[in-house]
């Protein structure tokens, strides 16, 4: 087929989610690879369509086949997911990837040649001259503003509502060059964790570790019992394991900024709190828990050691890295099984005070949500008041008994979440008793009421 220029866009995302993955995103979104030529800027717009639509020469698509994916697969078109992918937008798709290590000599090439594919995935901020506007000024890719503005709606209308995500997709001169890969649901921001050998808990009699002390008994046990050089092996090079270690959350803190409970901005590494996290994996690293090899450690490393025994824990994704090592591994042991673990904790049945924070943040939000709706409330029970002979004090009761009871369960709630069950109860208990307090004076009104009827 004849080739196109191509709207060429930045980083790894899509290969990602091909490999059927998730991290940690920056802030809501990050960019993916798609189409825009030439020839599509041309096309006549609108119209219906619906999918799958019917399409002309398949389109090729240039990136790194990542270390996530190589393992069970040598190309991207053989995952489900872009099967799925194409037979859903009738679009077919030809992935072609450079040889691994080979990506900017490849990339090059391309250039050279100039028979481009139709989308490719590059990191063109870091790696190309001058950036994504240097590239356009070159003929290389295109600007996507005309593209976004005649055929995407939807993206249009988003970026609008989202200046921060609109911010990322573009140069300096207002030319968008990348297509947003969002993720909308929050929980799909962060989903790197740790993992560890779950057949190895269930051979030891062992529980999936959730404290400190609970991860240290079994990394010894995993140690000593089943002989491991490394019974914690994490990719040393990752930002995920240097900056968002789940470890450190257990002391509150981590080694970049954050937000701290003033509302002041915070450095982690320089904090009292680090200094015992630092501490504990000193500790851990001297009794021979942690690889050895920890600082440098690669993902293809990290891998083999996973897959073949020698390593019983690390942290990473629950798609590419869970997924795939279970796949790989179990080709020579069955038995192999990972388990995910939640973040540790200093105590039995707490919780991260990061994790503690982001729960008081969405009751916070939950409830300045509903004051829209009280107040919509206070005005249909006025307006019921002008049509039935009812005292307004029994409204004020029924008002106050439901604000008792939903200040009532948010604070039990924190405090489930944050591990305190005994004071969550006597919450529960008190609200329970401040409602029954509360509802007394209707309660003999009603008494009087069938009194007097009788």
């Amino acid at each position: 087929m004849k080739k196109r220029k191509t709207a060429l866009f930045l980083t790894a995302a899509m290969t990602l989610a091909l490999a059927g993955c998730g991290g940690k995103a920056e802030p809501e979104a990050t960019t993916a690879a798609a189409a825009g030529t030439e020839s599509a800027q041309k096309a006549d717009g609108g119209g219906e369509f619906s999918y799958p639509m019917t399409a002309g020469d398949a389109l090729t698509y240039w990136c790194e086949l990542q270390g996530t994916v190589s393992p069970n697969y040598s190309n991207l078109g053989e995952t489900p997911f872009a099967k799925t992918w194409m037979k859903e937008t009738g679009v077919d798709i030809e992935f072609m990837h450079p040889p691994t290590g080979q990506v900017k000599e490849q990339f090059s090439l391309i250039l050279a040649d100039g028979n481009l594919p139709d989308m490719m995935e590059y990191t063109w901020i870091k790696d190309y001259p001058g950036g994504p506007e240097k590239a356009i000024k070159d003929g290389v890719i295109i600007p996507l503003n005309d593209v976004f503005e005649q055929y995407c709606p939807n993206i249009t209308a988003y970026l609008k509502e989202h200046p921060e995500v609109d911010k990322m997709i573009k140069t300096d001169d207002g030319h968008y060059y990348v297509f947003p890969f969002i993720r909308g649901d929050e929980k799909l921001c962060n989903t790197i964790g740790l993992m560890l050998r779950q057949d190895w808990l269930e051979e030891l009699n062992l529980e999936v570790p959730e404290t400190i002390d609970e991860w240290h008994t079994v990394l010894t046990a995993f140690k000593n019992e089943k002989g491991v050089a490394a019974p914690y092996c994490p990719e040393g090079t990752r930002e995920d394991f240097k900056d968002n270690d789940p470890f450190a959350y257990a002391f509150n803190t981590c080694r970049s900024f954050y937000l701290g409970d003033d509302g002041k901005v915070k450095f982690g590494a320089v904090e009292e709190n680090y200094k015992k996290y630092l501490e504990l994996m000193n500790q851990w690293y001297a009794e021979g828990l942690i690889d050895p090899d920890m600082a440098t450690l690669k993902f293809d490393q990290v891998s083999a050691k996973m897959t073949n025994g020698s390593a019983g824990a690390s942290i990473g994704f629950a798609g590419s890295r869970m997924g795939a090592w279970i796949t790989a591994a179990q080709a020579n042991d069955p038995n192999y099984m990972l388990v995910a673990a939640p973040y540790p904790t200093l105590e039995k049945g707490a919780k991260p005070e990061f994790a503690l924070l982001v729960t008081v943040g969405a009751g916070l939000c939950i409830l300045a949500g509903t004051v829209g709706k009280m107040q919509y409330l206070l005005g249909m029970l006025a307006q019921m008041k002008s049509y039935l002979p009812v005292d307004s004090s029994y409204l004020n009761t029924l008002l106050k008994m439901l604000g008792i009871t939903y200040v009532g369960q948010f604070s039990a709630g924190i405090c489930k979440d944050a591990g305190y069950s005994s004071i969550a109860g006597q919450i529960e208990l008190f609200a329970r008793l401040a409602v029954l307090a509360v509802s007394m004076p209707v309660l003999l009104a009603l008494l009087e009421t069938v009194h007097d009827f009788l």
